[in-house]
């Protein structure tokens, strides 16, 4: 997916960062129909991306996500069972969590939830189950091409904004979209991506 130059200087830099994310775990499942690239992912760097946007978003306590990366069909499949969306997107959120984890403004918060008369509840001790984040792969790679900056760049700033929805941020309004950008734009600049 990334040029091997570019990941290998990065990985150089944040070899340390990458061998501990911290309290965010990331578990990694790509799909057959994202292409062999797709399969040099390297998990423990987007371990190090959960764990910088959640401590950006002063979310800071054991957390798990799970990031699924699909081709266009498995976003667009995804997108119509769950969304009614008969379209391929870049990336979708689906979060776990009952209400926003994130402490921010209502209006850049989800618009449209409603709190359960039972609550899921997590183990004494265990981390927090955040949701699962779906990437495209085939349309991260195009998009990159498209704006002009590395693959690594679009894959990072799409994680960063799948996670953010996770957490309770949402970009249907435009405080929310700001915010989430700048967020996204922040954890680019922490892990030194151009």
């Amino acid at each position: 997916m990334f040029d091997a130059d570019e990941e290998a200087v990065f990985l150089a830099q944040n070899a340390e960062e990458a061998e501990d994310s911290g309290w965010a775990d990331l578990a990694l499942f790509v799909d057959g129909e994202a292409g062999e690239e797709a399969r040099r992912l390297n998990q423990p760097l987007l371990a190090r991306v959960a764990h910088i946007v959640l401590e950006l978003a002063d979310i800071r306590r054991p957390v798990e996500v799970t990031l699924l990366v699909q081709g266009d069909e498995g976003l667009r499949a995804l997108n119509r069972d769950f969304r009614g969306k008969d379209v391929a997107t870049d990336v979708l959120s689906f979060p776990a969590l009952d209400e926003p984890l994130v402490d921010a403004p209502a209006d850049e918060v989800w618009q449209d939830f409603t709190k359960p008369e039972v609550r899921f509840i997590t183990a004494p001790g265990l981390p927090l189950q955040l949701g699962d984040v779906a990437i495209s792969y085939p349309t991260a790679i195009r998009q990159a091409a498209e704006a002009g900056h590395s693959a690594l760049h679009e894959f990072v700033f799409l994680l960063a904004h799948g996670i953010l929805h996770l957490i309770g941020f949402d970009d249907q309004t435009e405080a929310g979209y700001q915010r989430m950008v700048a967020l996204q734009n922040a954890t680019l600049s922490q892990m030194g991506i151009d």
